[in-house]
């Protein structure tokens, strides 16, 4: 099962709240919430549901404002969950706190495709 066409429909944390349970409790492979309005709050719970999935391959939440602290949320629940292929992070915000998440996952989990911004700001 899919979760498309979601991309450019105001989705927020409220929404990222509701797609972190059906992450969990559904046979969810492919979810595309990109263009968004997910924050840190919402990508915390989008992190929950993707480490308590199953059958979740690729996620994609570019250009939504997670920050930094989003992008190291969802990148650390990677670690948790061996299912997901592919995570795609761009235009989100990411910084330091990310790339270090990204680099420990990437210790860990060398089967997956991360996409996090080319330059990230590490100030």
């Amino acid at each position: 099962m899919c979760i498309r066409d979601r991309a450019w429909n105001g989705l927020d944390d409220e929404g990222a709240a509701l797609v972190g349970k059906v992450i969990q409790e559904n046979a969810i492979e492919d979810i595309d919430i990109s263009h968004n309005r997910v924050t840190p709050i919402g990508a915390d719970k989008i992190a929950a549901g993707i480490v308590g999935s199953s059958s979740l391959v690729s996620l994609n939440l570019d250009d939504n404002p997670l920050r930094d602290e989003g992008c190291a949320v969802i990148i650390r629940s990677l670690r948790d969950n061996s299912t997901v292929q592919s995570v795609r992070l761009l235009q989100t915000g990411c910084g330091r706190k990310a790339l270090e998440e990204a680099t420990q996952t990437l210790r860990q989990r060398q089967n997956i495709e991360l996409l996090v911004p080319e330059r990230i700001a590490l100030a």
